[in-house]
């Protein structure tokens, strides 16, 4: 029995690289150089990343540090998936692993398993992957991998809808919108840009008072959240608090400590009474 596929689509605009991305990981496939022979571990060195394709999730700065810790007590973590393409080997899932073992300056070999299938499975494997992982996509990233392989035009409706989770009617949506927006549609890297493209919004600049009061509502309501879940535990413990934005943070907690700085009175310290000792 014959199963009807709806025609896929070639982009004629290509805004951010996906297509032509594409098209040279493709190129790469059907070429004979192979200078890779199956194997269970690689050099960090001989994988590549296309994170346009194969990464539709953010980055998570509290997740990476978990896999830093795991990779230090374990020595490594699960297999990385990934492709070849010719000569070139492409991470399809396993991002915020391959950052961790770059973190913690990995010099052996790190495990790996090859993915068989084609370029076009390889791109919504990437996104089922991430959508079952352990730390879950968001809403918003899923409708976002969505729309840019709406913009890629290369699967149909229950493709994507298998690979990312979104239902099949907003997936009809996005079509729609793309097809009316034209050319407009590749402009649009996210799919709250296309609505507010499509519904003709255009988002005047803020002011600096607007975008100041913006941000102290919502540093605002992450006090209060912050209150209500810990109480007193971390005002009446900064260096149990300390600790836990080290965590938190990351490798960013150096631009925490830089912008905590401008909140610092240095005349709200104590004064030193040498009479104590």
């Amino acid at each position: 029995m014959t199963i009807y596929q709806e025609p896929l689509e070639e982009p004629e605009y290509d805004e951010f690289g996906l297509a032509r991305i594409r098209a040279e990981l493709e190129a790469l496939a059907q070429s004979s150089e192979n200078s890779f022979e199956d194997t269970t571990s690689l050099p960090l060195a001989a994988i590549e990343q296309r994170t346009e394709l194969f990464q539709p999730r953010a980055m998570e700065e509290h997740h990476l540090q978990d896999l830093r810790r795991a990779i230090k007590s374990q020595g490594s973590l699960e297999p990385l998936t990934v492709k070849r393409f010719g000569n070139l080997v492409v991470l399809i899932d396993g991002h915020h692993r391959l950052e961790a073992y770059k973190l913690e300056k990995r010099k052996n070999e790190v495990p790996v398993r090859f993915f068989t299938g084609t370029l076009d499975e390889a791109i919504l494997e990437s996104g089922r992957a991430n959508s079952q992982a352990k730390l879950v996509m968001s809403v918003q990233e899923k409708q976002n991998r969505a729309w840019q392989l709406i913009l890629l035009g290369q699967h149909s409706k229950k493709q994507i809808q298998l690979s990312v989770g979104v239902s099949d009617g907003q997936l009809g949506r996005m079509r729609r919108v793309k097809n009316e927006l034209g050319p407009e549609a590749y402009a649009q890297d996210t799919w709250a840009a296309a609505l507010r493209e499509h519904k003709g919004l255009e988002r005047d600049p803020f002011s600096e008072d607007e975008i100041d009061a913006m941000l102290e509502a919502q540093a605002q309501d992450y006090a209060d959240r912050l209150r209500r879940e810990f109480s007193s535990k971390l005002p009446s413990n900064p260096e149990l608090a300390a600790r836990a934005l080290c965590l938190h943070f990351g490798r960013k907690l150096p631009e925490l400590a830089r912008a905590l700085d401008e909140y610092v009175d240095p005349s709200d310290d104590d004064e030193f009474d040498e009479s104590l000792f």
